[in-house]
């Protein structure tokens, strides 16, 4: 089916777009869940729980879809915590359909690259939209264009981000309200654990932990990074800067003081 550029084909192309990416999500061995209400997010995505999904999690979708080719940001997304912002593009039906799929940090970051955030539309309305990408926005979208395998792999990994998100919270509010030391410590445990498994580098959550400590003296209480550091002494060649938790951030350049 063919579709010309009206407004009247709007919700078309949104169903047709919808359904094109349910089907995606579906082949990939996912499962599909639509709102009753819009409130910014079209559909939800999620895996049932097996070996590779211990507890239930979800990701949020926002649905761009288009006849030809289109791609934009909108500040508004930045406050929907976890939202995945999928772009379908050629759903007029000339040319064979692919989705892109980016969180809003990833899309931020290509706005960024092509200088969209420095014109007036993104300074003063917080929108950028694009209707005729050329080679270079081609370019750095291509790391997002979707497949079945790369499906799963992206939703599962939003959705352990937003879990270890809620680990680092929790670990947070235990630190600051514990009622001892020993407490408070393991609230501090919680979010270096949750640090770690951002950080498949690091050979082992007890090495990771001695390197996260010595990056962040001074940050914390005392007496609580005294009880985490008699279990994981310094290291004797840091690979974690101070102020940060990457692994392998020590000496590195792009790190800044």
């Amino acid at each position: 089916m063919n579709l010309t550029e009206t407004g009247s084909d709007t919700q078309i192309v949104e169903l047709i777009g919808r359904h094109y990416l349910m089907a995606e999500l579906l082949q990939a061995g996912l499962e599909v869940a639509v709102p009753v209400r819009d409130r910014g997010v079209d559909m939800i995505a999620y895996a049932d729980i097996d070996k590779r999904v211990q507890n239930f999690s979800s990701c949020p979708i926002q649905l761009k879809a288009s006849m030809k080719r289109s791609f934009g940001i909108n500040r508004k997304y930045e406050r929907i915590h976890n939202l995945l912002i999928v772009y379908v593009w050629n759903l007029g039906g000339q040319v064979p359909r692919v989705s892109y799929a980016l969180t809003y940090g990833e899309a931020l970051a290509v706005a960024e690259s092509v200088g969209w955030t420095k014109t007036k539309s993104w300074e003063e309305g917080g929108k950028y939209v694009n209707t005729n990408p050329g080679a270079r926005l081609l370019s750095l979208l291509e790391p997002y264009r979707m497949s079945p395998e790369k499906w799963h792999r992206k939703i599962l990994r939003v959705m352990d981000y937003a879990e270890r998100e809620y680990q680092k919270d929790m670990g947070r509010e235990l630190y600051k309200s514990g009622a001892t030391p020993e407490v408070r410590a393991r609230g501090l445990m919680m979010v270096i654990e949750a640090n770690y498994y951002r950080n498949p580098e690091a050979p082992s959550l007890a090495e990771y932990a001695s390197h996260w400590l010595w990056a962040s003296s001074g940050e914390f209480d005392r007496e609580v990074m005294d009880l985490l550091v008699t279990k994981y002494p310094p290291p004797e060649h840091p690979r974690i800067k101070h102020g940060y938790s990457d692994w392998d951030s020590y000496g590195n350049p792009s790190y800044r003081d």
